[in-house]
């Protein structure tokens, strides 16, 4: 019949073997076919000697010319390796097998390969030393992290590791060299980067690099329109990123400085004066520095002040959330917590109402005041008190013989049938806080001997302070 052959060389390191295929062989009866397979394969002969002249151990990759992945890998000993290898031209790396923790990495590029000859190519792994250390512009020593590649050749990884601020020696095959570094220092808001190229390591000469990292200064302040410092937050982000760098605060009394690698970036200022939300803000946009001289930038708040706090007629400090609205309208402008203590909101000039609860009231609908047409005026401070004048109604239920009855009861808004408290009597008088004015009492009690719903109304006038006992008797 008519077959088609496929032959592989296995004597070849190769992952994919060197093949070729017959096709077409046509094979009579009483008949003898003969082939020759004539493969294109050389052959090359690899080792790897020390300082000393002696073979050392190594693992070589071998990668086609101008590809980054490995057709074959093989590792030398105490001699040179001869092995097949199908003709061409190719990349060899060359990595010392060492228990070191130094990484030697040796490249030779276009390296040709012929059919039917033999090649030969020794590594020699001589040793230099490279002293690394790292500063900054300000002369701060610096520790980083750093790779190092055979020089105009990011894809030839030599070597990696990280150099404390004292310094370390790394040891590298002769050669040049680029080295990519990024400092390390947790002190600082980024991690600044740097690149020193063609460096030239010599065997048996040590060669001495201080990488300097490029720092800059960002000196920060807040202040308000008469330039008196404020306390603030500052975040940092990259103008094109707008990635955060890092966030800081300062207390008010004295500027900060931030040590930033050169760049654009733009700064958000929070005002931290004000203990209400949201805290006034102020961008600054496209701010540059540079490793030369330190940069300073001021956020100016030309703002003005309220401050409120609650009481009660007795003066005492009542627990009370502020709400600023823009004056007569819905619009909230900024809200505060609760707190016994003055709230201060920092709002550009204008008319301001603000809203008080009582936020000690146990009635659903807690007590509270609105102080209105707050003119704020820059640079000047307003300060107003809110003042609680909360009466309160005390409930018990009582039937015949005075006997404490459970009686279920709303209380009325007089005027608008607006819903404030409702509720049931229970053993003991129930106590809730209700603003001032004219109410009406709904309630209902149930007759367990004649099986009948009983209710009743009950006019309410609630003064200042005053304490109202209702008995709904039934």
């Amino acid at each position: 019949g008519t077959y088609d052959v496929l032959v592989e060389f296995h004597k070849s390191p190769e992952k994919v073997m060197p093949s070729k295929k017959l096709t077409g062989v046509e094979i009579l009866a009483d008949t003898k076919v003969e082939h020759t397979v004539n493969f294109d394969i050389g052959t090359l002969s690899l080792g790897a000697i020390d300082e000393s002249g002696e073979f050392v151990p190594a693992r070589m990759k071998i990668l086609k010319s101008g590809s980054p992945a490995a057709i074959a890998e093989i590792e030398t000993g105490t001699s040179t390796q001869s092995f097949p290898l199908t003709a061409g031209t190719y990349d060899i790396t060359a990595q010392l097998i060492s228990p070191d923790a130094e990484r030697l990495l040796l490249a030779e590029r276009n390296v040709r390969v012929e059919a039917g000859a033999s090649t030969e190519h020794m590594f020699r792994f001589q040793k230099g030393r490279l002293s690394l250390k790292g500063v900054t512009t300000q002369q701060k020593a610096m520790p980083f992290i750093y790779q190092i590649f055979a020089a105009g050749r990011t894809e030839a990884l030599t070597a990696s590791g990280a150099i404390p601020t004292t310094g370390r020696t790394v040891t590298l095959s002769p050669g040049r060299y680029d080295l990519i570094a990024t400092g390390q220092d947790p002190t600082l808001p980024a991690d600044p980067r740097t690149k020193v190229t063609n460096i030239t390591i010599t065997a048996g000469r040590p060669t001495e690099l201080t990488v300097i990292f490029e720092m800059g200064a960002l000196t920060l302040k807040a202040t308000d329109d008469a330039d008196k410092m404020i306390p603030a937050e500052f975040t940092i982000q990259d103008r094109d990123t707008k990635v955060v760098v890092t966030k800081v605060e300062s207390d008010g009394k004295k500027e900060i400085t931030i040590p930033i690698p050169p760049g654009a970036y733009n700064v958000i200022v929070k005002s931290l004066r004000s203990n209400a939300d949201p805290s006034p803000k102020i961008t600054l946009e496209n701010v540059q520095v540079a490793a030369k001289e330190p940069t300073t930038k001021v956020a100016k708040f030309e703002l003005g002040t309220i401050r409120m706090r609650g009481i009660n007629t007795k003066e005492e400090s009542v627990r009370t959330q502020f709400t600023a609205y823009e004056s007569g309208s819905d619009e909230v402008v900024s809200a505060s917590k609760p707190t016994k203590d003055w709230v201060i909101f920092d709002l550009p000039a204008g008319t301001y109402d603000v809203k008080a609860v009582d936020m000690t009231a146990t009635s659903d609908e807690k007590p509270q005041v609105r102080v209105t047409n707050l003119k704020v005026k820059v640079g000047q401070t307003l300060s107003q008190e809110a003042i609680f004048t909360a009466g309160k109604i005390k409930i018990i239920g009582r039937g015949p013989n005075n006997k404490i009855i459970t009686v279920a009861f709303k209380i009325f808004e007089y005027g608008a049938d607006r819903e404030l408290i409702n509720g049931n009597t229970s053993d003991d008088w129930a106590t809730y806080e209700i603003p001032p004015g004219r109410y009406y009492l709904e309630a209902g009690y149930v007759d367990p001997i004649q099986d009948v719903l009983l209710k009743k109304w009950v006019n309410l006038l609630i003064g200042k302070n005053e304490v109202v006992e209702q008995v709904l008797r039934f």
